[in-house]
This record gives structure tokens, C-alpha cells and sequence, in this order.
């Protein structure tokens, strides 16, 4: 429910195009989410509800509340790569409504009516079915957003516990990788990463160095400069 009301303030007056140039972690987002409806389906056409809604639930509060609206946050509020975030909140949002609504009836069709029902038909219930866009499965930018919301979960995390807020601003973060996917993929992110963690710069070296190791990602480490 406040993922979809954050979504929503974010949407005001929005009227949803033809695709935009998909930014890094909005095309990471939708590349799972195409995958889940494929997996969602097929579970659902066997009965098997509890087995469909599952993995629902968790992309839901991990994949698209703890790391991806976390990581565009800074997005919506304006500047370069708002449009693709919002057109990926639009489209995301729907389908996922969509993918709950055999299992948790009310509430989606509460969120559906105040979301979608003017433009896209009265009720998520009589709405089609999601069907699988193979356009959006990007196996490259699901590797390195999975890499991207690691590095800014490990920063969040030290920055937490070095008891700074989330919110304040940071001087510097120190990106260092061994591995030229590694380095390529943090260039990529620097503005992603910059805005989330409040930092005022963020500087990717080749090589080794570092302070804090990224969990699952042994070639990657980062300082953080307060």
C-alpha cells in the first residue's frame, strides 16, 4: 500500500507514452518483472496460488520496495531519468496489481481504482491478463543491477553504521573493481549511486583498494567518505 501511494504522488497528471530510453535499473526492474509474469502464470494455471503469489510477495517488498524505489527515489523528484522512471512505475505497478489481485481481491482493486481505473478500464478484475513481453528480459541488465543494488545496500549499510542518516549528504564514495564488468557497470551507476547515497562525488578505480567488501561480489569494494 505505501509503495503504490508513493508511486501514485509520483504520477499525478501522468499520462504514460510510447517507451522512453530506459534507464540502467528501470530496464534491471522490468526484466525480473517479465520473468515473475511468466512464472506467476504458469502457476496460476495449475491452481497452484500459494506458489504463484509467493515469489509475488517477495519481488514486491525486496526487489521493488527495498531496491528499486530506494534507488530512483532521487529520480521522480526531477532532472535526468525521471520519464523512465515513471513510465517503469506505471507499467510495473499495473502488472503487479494485476499478478496479486486472484489472492488479495480488495485491497488491489482499491489501489487499481485510484491508480488506473480512469485510463485503463473500471476494475483490475476485468482487466487482461499480463502477458510476457520478452522485449523487456535483459539478462546483461539484470546482472549488473544485481550488482548496483548490492554496492548501494553495502554503502547504506555502512553508512548506518557509522550512525549517519540515510538522508545527510556524504563527501565522497571510493568505488574500486578488479574486474572490467565490474568497473564498466559502477561507470554506468555513478549517477544512480550518487543520488541515492547523497553523495556529493563518486569515483570508480580499476583495480584493488577500498575499505568495505560488497557481499557477493569479491572484486568490488568502496570507502566511504563522510
Amino acid at each position: 500500500w505505501n509503495a503504490c501511494r508513493f508511486a501514485s504522488l509520483h504520477l499525478v497528471d501522468y499520462q504514460p507514452g510510447e517507451m522512453p530510453k530506459l534507464e540502467l535499473l528501470d530496464r534491471w526492474l522490468l526484466s525480473k518483472l517479465e520473468r515473475l509474469i511468466g512464472e506467476a502464470t504458469e502457476a496460476y494455471e495449475e491452481c497452484l496460488f500459494m506458489k504463484a503469489f509467493e515469489p509475488v510477495r517477495s519481488f514486491v517488498w525486496h526487489i521493488f520496495c527495498d531496491h528499486y524505489i530506494e534507488a530512483v527515489k532521487y529520480r521522480l523528484y526531477g532532472g535526468e531519468g525521471k520519464e523512465s522512471a515513471q513510465w517503469t512505475l506505471y507499467y510495473a505497478v499495473k502488472r503487479m496489481l494485476q499478478l496479486l489481485a486472484p489472492v488479495i481481491p480488495h485491497i488491489t482493486e482499491e489501489i487499481y481504482s485510484h491508480m488506473y481505473a480512469e485510463g485503463e478500464g473500471d476494475s483490475i478484475h476485468i482487466s487482461r491478463w499480463p502477458e510476457v513481453n520478452s522485449s523487456l528480459i535483459d539478462p546483461e541488465a539484470e546482472r549488473r543491477g544485481d550488482l548496483i543494488v548490492a554496492v548501494i545496500g553495502a554503502i547504506r549499510r555502512e553508512k548506518s553504521r557509522r550512525g549517519i542518516p540515510l538522508g545527510r549528504e556524504v563527501e565522497a564514495i571510493e568505488l574500486y573493481a578488479e574486474g572490467g564488468f565490474e568497473a564498466e557497470t559502477l561507470r554506468m551507476a555513478v549517477r544512480d549511486i550518487a543520488g541515492t547515497l547523497r553523495a556529493k562525488r563518486v569515483e570508480v578505480y580499476e583495480g584493488g583498494g577500498g575499505e568495505h567488501e560488497v557481499e557477493e561480489y569479491p572484486k568490488v569494494r568502496f570507502s566511504l567518505k563522510p
